[in-house]
This record gives C-alpha cells, structure tokens and sequence, in this order.
C-alpha cells in the first residue's frame, strides 16, 4: 500500500493524549496517528458493510485486508455482517420452493 505525507492541524489536547499513548507504546507520534486512524477506518468500513452500503471485498481491499479479517474484525466489534441466521434460513426455504417437483 503505498502512502503519502498530508499536513493537518489538531488540537494541543488531542497531541497531548497522542504524546502520551506513544510514550507508553514507545514509539512516535507519526506511528500514534496512524495506527488511531486506520482503527477508526476499520470501524467505519465494517459498519458501512453492515448497513450494505459497502461489499466486504471493497472494505476488505480499502483495508488492505481479505475477507476473513473483516468477518473478524466485525465479530470482535460486535457488529453482525452478512446473512443473519433468520435470513439464511428463509433463503433455504425460498431455494426449497424453487426446486423442481417430481
């Protein structure tokens, strides 16, 4: 995934509590942000799944991730993507129906 450098202002208490965490991670303030705002896109992403508004191939590509890592991103974050099991079952009906007869 390739990156680029993007300038942004933030407000000194937010830098304040970004100083801290990365004391205690040991690390910069530059690897803080990062990890904070691919957190937050995660999140995003999987709600968007959730809502359909977004296919987990697109959210799983976007991430940089594959499919099974944002099924378990979203188990972790609690939130249900994909067929619910009511769904699934009245998918099997609806196949069930469609059948042929003999």
């Amino acid at each position: 995934m390739t990156t680029r450098p993007i300038p942004i202002r933030m407000p000194e208490p937010l830098l304040e509590l970004v100083d801290q965490y990365s004391k205690e991670q040991r690390t910069d303030r530059s690897v803080v942000l990062r990890q904070w705002i691919y957190k937050a896109a995660e999140t995003y992403a999987v709600r968007l799944v959730s809502e359909g508004r977004l296919s987990i191939g697109k959210a799983a590509e976007l991430l940089d991730l594959t499919h099974w890592d944002i099924y378990r991103i979203a188990q972790e974050q609690g939130v249900e993507i994909g067929s619910t099991a009511n769904q699934y079952r009245q998918g099997q009906e609806n196949v069930s129906r469609l059948e042929p007869r003999e």
